[in-house]
């Protein structure tokens, strides 16, 4: 039961998602490789303050230590300068939220929120307040093209990439 739910259900994908929203925000030219932002352990936005994972903060973080040292605050501050709506457009660039395409039974496509997405759903526009968490943390995404998905497909399927193979001979012996 459990081998099928990284592809069957929503499930959110946590701080690989970052990655997303740190090429969408270069691609905007919202942010640089260098630009710095401090992380004291939390961020103040739209009368909230979003927590980094680590209590005492990280200090000051360019891209490439807030993607090493995974810290939140670097992420919540990138994705209030590029918007959802480029997050978004990023996530399908990426492929997720589509079916993956292999035959894998109950296979279900994520949800990539977006402003039209809530404005049609809810009534309401999108609060610059709801980014942050949806860039850092979003609530229903299913990630179907990572390790997960591959591991699953072990025994059950043939998987064609070169690492994804590597990585299935060294767990079988």
């Amino acid at each position: 039961a459990l081998a099928g739910s990284a592809y069957s259900s929503p499930q959110p994908p946590g701080s690989t998602f970052k990655i997303v929203t740190a090429t969408a925000a270069l691609e905007e030219g919202a942010v640089n490789p260098f630009t710095r932002i401090f992380c004291g352990g939390g961020y103040h936005f739209a009368n909230r303050t979003y927590r980094c994972w680590k209590k005492g903060g990280h200090g000051s973080m360019n891209m490439f230590d807030a993607i090493k040292y995974s810290c939140d605050v670097f992420f919540y501050d990138t994705s209030r300068r590029v918007g959802i709506d480029n997050i978004a457009a990023m996530s399908r660039q990426f492929g997720l939220g589509e079916i993956t395409g292999i035959d894998l039974p109950g296979e279900k496509p994520g949800l990539i929120p977006t402003t039209a997405w809530k404005e049609a759903t809810f009534g309401e526009p999108w609060y610059p307040g709801e980014t942050p968490s949806a860039a850092v943390r979003p609530i229903r995404h299913l990630w179907e093209h990572g390790a997960a998905v591959s591991l699953d497909l072990l025994g059950e399927a043939t998987v064609t990439q070169p690492e994804a193979d590597r990585y299935a001979e060294r767990c079988l012996d």
